[in-house]
């Protein structure tokens, strides 16, 4: 697994270079990369450098919060927002 630790936003750019950098080394023929529907993970070239390593590129399907555990935080994050009056 390849991962990153950033403050801020990511652009496109900054996660090509994570891609072409820490992702595609760590990819071998047959690998799965799953990615969310974010524009920037749909960019052609991230597909290239993906498919290029040998690994089949998944996108889940939009709006399917079962798939991304990370939708349940974002939830209770906004409830709990909401609660503090924001």
């Amino acid at each position: 697994m390849a991962t990153v630790s950033l403050l801020g936003t990511i652009d496109g750019l900054t996660f090509e270079a994570f891609v072409a950098r820490k992702l595609v080394p760590k990819l071998w023929a047959g690998a799965c990369v799953i990615m969310d529907n974010c524009s920037i993970h749909k960019a052609k070239e991230i597909e290239a450098m993906i498919q290029t390593a040998g690994a089949r590129l998944i996108y889940l399907p939009p709006y399917s919060p079962d798939f991304s555990p990370i939708e349940n935080c974002w939830s209770k994050i906004k409830n709990s927002a909401a609660f503090d009056g924001c």
